[in-house]
């Protein structure tokens, strides 16, 4: 599954979303992990921290959602890139932003 774009800025709407998605794919809440801008961006650190729970064996689904991804700038958003053509089937991820044209087409 390719990353799910969430373009809002209604908290209540993504989270809710949030929410049903979670219940959806019966996602257990230790495999979900929450990542937002710190403290002004979302940085290459946190996106090799999400790489090296990709590495890790397991068979349950996890869920990365990164939120105001908007802050992660290009080299950021292509160190994701990379972390998306290494993913397995048990892992999604939510991307929410303002607007798509703050996120790098690729993506």
């Amino acid at each position: 599954m390719m990353p799910i774009l969430l373009v809002s800025d209604n908290q209540r709407q993504i989270n809710t979303y949030i929410t049903d998605f979670i219940k959806k794919y019966a996602i257990l809440p230790s495999f979900i992990f929450h990542y937002k801008k710190n403290p002004m961006v979302i940085s290459i650190e946190q996106v090799r921290e999400i790489q090296s729970y990709m590495v890790r064996a397991t068979s349950m689904k996890r869920l990365f959602v990164l939120r105001d991804f908007e802050t992660a700038r290009k080299e950021t958003q292509n160190t994701f890139l990379k972390t998306l053509e290494e993913k397995g089937d048990d892992a999604y991820f939510i991307l929410i932003v303002p607007s798509v044209s703050s996120v790098l087409p690729t993506v």
